[in-house]
């Protein structure tokens, strides 16, 4: 049945190359804007979503007392709290706090710039990075250790083996590279060069007056914890905001600050907060572009449906003598509806062309290199391209499918004016 449906469908947009041509170009027009703000959607989804205990990770944030606003939190808080969050009874699996480092990273061959963390040895605890030289369990444990990414050895390293190699920060420090982060095709908002281990900070702090884990420094620290399934998190947040507003000296006219969890699949798609590790569209800019793919869409899907109305007319005769064969008012509805999913895969094949150009384009803007965003295409994208397009043959060829499938047989045959077959219907249409 499905075959023939089809056959008749495509015997109908060959027949009517100019109306076939106008809405095949109108609708993968509009559905080239489509995919490419589905794939910024699907990205942004994509965030963490390979680390297994993803629905357990929370990370601490703060908020100054007081301020309201876009970016009037903090991804960031102070490392003090590394030293509070292994209370067992609270809930609390397990915990790592990394800090923010960036700076001059260099080997034997050369000197690059970098980014990077000190991490705590139960970073790959919590977080599912992979190694693909080196013992995870072990690599972050002394002071001086440093792992690098597996695209940053290669440029460091060009002409050796970056495991077992010496490296120089800026500071004159040396470090010894003892795992390398095998590269990985997911997304996370943790990105880095380089892992450095966290007991160096330990170990410098003790010739200098400069506390890292001060807990009036809440700018360079991430402090993660992974709860236990029904864990009370207003709960725990109230302790960790007891234990802060304990420990903080803070001068007399300052408001303090507030502590909050945030999941990690909130983080991307998320609310914006300042001291992010990289840059990502907050929750209500993706929202935006999913409304200005709306108002595209259904331009082109008005104007998809006035033309199938108006064809519908000319094509009365047609349904009438398919209804004096035995056709039922559902049965020319299917075929109506399958000629326009036909029309919209057509138009899908075509508009991928068009999306392969739009995504150039938006990669290459001077404000997605600024803020060090790119959009990677990916070929399971193309099974919700596929999805979309159905659904949107299905929208779009509906009301036309159902204005035509009730002519009557009678006025379709004699010509005249077209009235619907149902009782509760009350227009008409004249074809004369």
């Amino acid at each position: 049945m499905l075959r023939n449906y089809l056959l008749v469908a495509w015997r109908n947009l060959r027949k009517n190359k100019t109306y076939t041509l106008i809405n095949l170009f109108g609708l993968s027009i509009s559905m080239s804007v489509c995919l490419l703000i589905i794939l910024l959607v699907i990205d942004h989804n994509s965030y963490d979503t390979f680390h297994t205990k993803a629905d357990q990770i929370y990370r601490v944030t703060t908020y100054r007392k007081g301020s309201s606003g876009l970016f009037s939190g903090y991804a960031s808080t102070t490392a003090a709290f590394g030293n509070v969050m292994q209370d067992k009874n609270a809930g609390i699996i397990n915990s790592s706090v990394i800090t923010g480092w960036r700076g001059e990273l260099g080997s034997e061959f050369k000197i690059l710039e970098a980014r990077g963390f000190y991490a705590d040895s139960s970073f790959f605890e919590v977080f599912d990075f992979s190694l693909k030289a080196g013992n995870s369990s072990a690599a972050l444990q002394n002071p001086g250790s440093v792992l690098l990414s597996e695209e940053f050895a290669a440029k460091l390293f060009p002409e050796g083996n970056a495991m077992g190699s010496m490296v120089t920060m800026q500071d004159k420090s040396s470090y010894l590279v003892t795992g390398i982060v095998a590269q990985s095709v997911t997304k996370s908002h943790i990105q880095f060069d380089m892992l450095a281990s966290i007991a160096t900070l330990k170990k410098h702090q003790e010739n200098t007056t400069e506390q890292y884990d001060s807990w009036e420094r809440i700018w360079q620290s991430y402090n993660y914890i992974v709860l236990a399934e029904n864990t009370d998190l207003e709960n725990l947040e109230a302790q960790y905001n007891e234990q802060a507003a304990q420990n903080m000296e803070l001068k007399e006219d300052h408001p303090g600050y507030t502590f909050k969890l945030q999941a990690l699949s909130d983080i991307t798609p998320g609310i914006p907060l300042s001291n992010e590790h990289v840059f990502r569209f907050p929750w209500f800019i993706i929202l935006a572009f999913v409304m200005l793919g709306g108002v595209v869409i259904v331009t082109a899907t008005i104007n998809y449906a006035n033309l199938s109305m108006a064809k519908g007319v000319a094509r009365a005769k047609e349904v009438g003598i398919r209804k004096a064969s035995g056709a039922t008012g559902k049965q020319v509805l299917t075929q109506f509806l399958v000629e326009s999913v036909l029309l919209s895969l057509l138009a899908l094949v075509i508009a991928t062309f068009f999306y392969q150009f739009l995504l150039g384009q938006f990669n290459s803007l001077w404000l997605m290199s600024a803020i060090g965003l790119t959009l990677n295409h990916s070929n399971a994208a193309y099974i919700y391209f596929f999805v979309f397009s159905i659904i949107l043959g299905l929208a779009t060829g509906l009301a036309p499918a159902l204005f035509i499938s009730k002519f009557r047989i009678i006025d379709t045959l004699k010509g005249g004016n077209l009235k619907a077959s149902n009782r509760k219907s009350s227009w008409s249409f004249s074809i004369k």
